[in-house]
């Protein structure tokens, strides 16, 4: 009768102690649960205060490995990234809907019938070799444009448990919202830096970048040199061959400028038929070097004017043009970003007024 008591009593115990152990695995999931919404809360308003797609990445590259630390992240935007990584390929070849979930990827087959099941396999295979078991894949959509406007991706070797996608889904949302919204700013912001004709920055954007690297040049003592150029007789051009031929002449002598200079390179339509160039981290001699290859390069180009019916027939004229071009380095001489562009004005005025088609430098 004791024995049976006491084997009772602890069964009890024991099922007491068994009941406690799951009501603290309950209350920490519910804690970690209580926690993941209150960052994914932190997440959406924060995600409001972007307004570029590069900010955007970044802040959820951080939070992504806070949240899912077990598991690879990936946030590619599209017409941002120059090139996707070969995994990301893979996995993106999964997604024929908005969002794919996969818990296992050995037991996993889409039912998508364009797919070929030998792709299909093979697919998972090169997935499975690199360790990938299990992943989800959203697409994100620009709703007005009616495009994908880039993926969010978490695979990892471990299974990704359904937590973690209903919380990924929640995101997801608000980082399509957010995305859709830094693209257009990006697109309103591009319009409003470039010439609609040269796809080169405005005058008063060029102004804000030299006022930039002025700055960085006043902390590191590094060497800035500035080139202004003008085509030559530019009105006489578009005073003989009209208007089209003279905007063909601007975009001619901008692409030379965008394919000839580096990628670190400055290049500017100032005013008109006026062009100014940074050239950070350089010397006199090579920029005048560039602008002089530039001046060159400008001589040998040939600019068609469109056939035109006469009293003897139809012809066509091959025209050429030629530039000007004042090069200065910059020094502590000059007070403001205002006086150093009128003093490479200045000697561009010089190499107008002493026979055009020459670099002037000083």
């Amino acid at each position: 009768m004791l024995f049976e008591k006491k084997e009772n009593l602890e069964k009890k115990i024991s099922e007491i102690e068994y009941n406690i152990n799951n009501l603290q695995t309950e209350m920490q999931n519910n804690l970690v649960k209580t926690q993941n919404y209150k960052i994914i809360e932190e997440v959406i308003n924060k995600l409001s205060s972007f307004t570029t797609t590069e900010q955007i990445k970044f802040y959820l590259s951080e939070i992504f490995s806070k949240m899912f630390p077990r598991f690879v992240t990936k946030i590619y935007i599209s017409n941002d990234d120059k090139q996707i990584d070969f995994t990301t390929q893979k996995l993106i070849s999964f997604s024929e809907k908005n969002i794919v979930y996969v818990s296992d990827l050995t037991t996993y087959l889409p039912s998508v019938e364009q797919y070929k099941i030998s792709d299909v396999h093979q697919t998972k295979e090169i997935l499975l070799k690199n360790n990938i078991n299990s992943f989800i894949c959203s697409k994100m959509w620009d709703s007005k444009q009616k495009e994908v406007i880039g993926y969010l991706i978490i695979y990892s070797k471990h299974k990704i448990e359904e937590e973690s996608f209903r919380l990924f889904l929640l995101l997801s949302s608000y980082i399509e919202i957010t995305i859709s919204n830094a693209k257009l700013y990006e697109n309103i912001k591009e319009l409003a830096i470039t010439d609609s004709l040269t796809g080169l920055y405005v005058q008063n954007y060029f102004k804000e970048l030299l006022t930039e690297k002025l700055k960085m040049y006043n902390y590191y003592k590094k060497t800035l040199a500035m080139a202004m150029f003008d085509i030559d007789n530019f009105k006489q051009i578009n005073d003989t061959y009209g208007h089209n031929v003279g905007d063909e002449v601007l975009v001619k002598f901008s692409n030379i400028l965008t394919t000839r200079l580096r990628e670190t390179d400055v290049i500017s339509r100032y005013i008109g038929d006026e062009f100014a160039v940074i050239f950070p981290n350089t010397d006199l001699n090579n920029a005048k070097s560039i602008c002089e290859e530039i001046r060159i390069l400008v001589m040998k180009e040939v600019i068609v004017v469109p056939k035109v019916s006469t009293s003897i027939g139809t012809t066509s004229t091959r025209t050429k043009f030629c530039v000007s071009c004042g090069v200065s380095l910059y020094s502590e001489k000059f007070n403001s970003v205002e006086e150093f562009i009128d003093y490479v004005d200045k000697l561009l005025y010089k190499a107008k007024q002493s026979g055009k088609n020459k670099v002037v430098w000083e």
